[in-house]
């Protein structure tokens, strides 16, 4: 039961936080800039407690869903610890990233298609129900 509450949370999530990509991608790509460059140590952060939430959530449950879950949760808190320990390299490297995907058309394909994963994601769970 926990697996599909914690399938369908970051289904959800990952639709929230991409759908404005579709519709405007400049404007969220510079949110995301300002996120990420003016508060890299609270992004870290952010993310190390979703990492952890879904560790703890999955905690006890079997399953192939479970074991790739808790190994996206383990990977997020590992991948997090770099804005705690190196910022500057961590600022480097995400405002490379985004200067790759500001254009118009790879924003809104990269946005279009992170929503259709979520939306499946959280399908599978519900399926799981």
């Amino acid at each position: 039961m926990s697996v599909a509450i914690v399938l369908i949370v970051l289904g959800v999530l990952v639709i929230a936080t991409r759908a404005p990509l579709i519709f405007a991608p400049a404007r969220t790509i510079e949110l995301y800039r300002t996120l990420i460059t003016g508060h890299p140590k609270a992004f870290g952060a952010i993310l190390i407690l979703t990492g952890l939430a879904i560790v703890i959530a999955l905690a006890g449950e079997t399953g192939t869903a479970a074991a790739v879950l808790t190994f996206i949760g383990w990977w997020l808190v590992v991948f997090s610890l770099l804005p705690l320990l190196v910022p500057s390299a961590m600022v480097r490297f995400m405002t490379l990233i985004l200067s790759l995907i500001s254009a118009p058309a790879v924003a809104r394909s990269i946005g279009v298609l992170a929503v259709v994963i979520g939306a499946l994601i959280a399908y599978y769970g519900f399926t799981l129900l």
